[in-house]
């Protein structure tokens, strides 16, 4: 009997683990960027000082992964023939795409922005739907969008205090 080690990637519970460790991380950052506004004293209307905080966050977070690949022998390659691909990557996804969250963020509570933030699940759910044959939208998939949508807009409403009661 061969007895081998099993990664820490395989064991169900730490998977969950992992995932509402990351969901708890995730869902902290806009809080933690709202604090970081009032901690630096970033005015509402100071879009360049949140550009500016932005490009810390995330000079800092790339700066934790380079620590992170270094202490356990990882390495980090990109292959030449990649290196436009990854710069534009990073102009899309990380620049432009922050620029606008973290004005974003700046106009509404943590919570709204993280709920409305989490709803890029929702469209990658319908996506997937026209990018792989065996993802289909059944009728339970159905439900799961209209009463994740439903929620979105329920916490959305400003009539009242109906958006209020449910934070």
């Amino acid at each position: 009997m061969e007895n081998k080690k099993s990664s820490l990637f395989e064991k169900p519970s730490a998977i969950m683990i992992l995932a509402l460790f990351s969901s708890f991380l995730w869902g902290s950052a806009f809080p933690a960027i709202k604090v970081g506004y009032e901690l630096f004293q970033i005015s509402g209307n100071d879009t360049y000082g949140k550009i500016l905080f932005a490009g810390y966050r995330i000079f800092i977070a790339g700066l934790m992964i380079l620590f992170f690949c270094i202490f356990t022998g990882r390495r980090i390659k990109i292959i030449k023939r990649d290196i436009k691909g990854v710069m534009l990557l990073g102009l899309l996804q990380t620049a432009i795409n922050y620029t606008f969250f973290y004005i974003g963020v700046s106009n509404t509570s943590g919570t709204k922005g993280s709920i409305l933030s989490a709803t890029s699940t929702l469209f990658s759910v319908i996506l997937a739907h026209f990018y792989y044959k065996e993802d289909k939208l059944t009728a339970k998939k159905m439900i799961g969008l209209v009463i994740g949508f439903a929620g979105v807009v329920l916490v959305n409403i400003n009539t009242g205090n109906v958006g209020a009661a449910l934070l």
